[in-house]
């Protein structure tokens, strides 16, 4: 089958995932098990700008068995990110990070970023 099993019975198909939500699990998933959990599943939420810290993260943590040492899967990681807000960035910061990243890359090289800073 080409959907995935959730803790809750029902099957989301992973095509559906975002690609950068892909990208960022895939990336800090570096021993290919297919799940993330504690601090690589905090960092791949930093790469994607979103909130963990606050109360409400955490309470979402809770509810998609994220919390701990309790690795989620792909797909849980997918709904993981669409529960959780944005963090919030200084408008001047996103401006000039936008500015900077010449490539559209999301990501700002050395040099992108020594020019960034030069300019706030």
């Amino acid at each position: 089958s080409n959907q995935e099993p959730r803790r809750d019975g029902h099957s989301r198909t992973p095509l559906t995932v975002p690609i950068e939500v892909r990208q960022a699990f895939n990336k800090h998933d570096s021993n290919g098990t297919g799940a993330l959990g504690g601090h690589k599943l905090r960092l791949a939420l930093d790469d994607l700008m979103l909130q963990h810290s606050t109360p409400k993260a955490v309470a979402i943590f809770r509810s998609v068995g994220a919390d701990g040492n309790n690795p989620i899967s792909l797909t849980e990681f997918a709904e993981l990110c669409e529960m959780l807000e944005p963090v919030e960035v200084d408008t001047e910061v996103r401006r000039a990070f936008q500015r900077h990243d010449a490539n559209r890359s999301g990501q700002l090289s050395n040099s992108e970023l020594r020019a960034a800073l030069r300019d706030m």
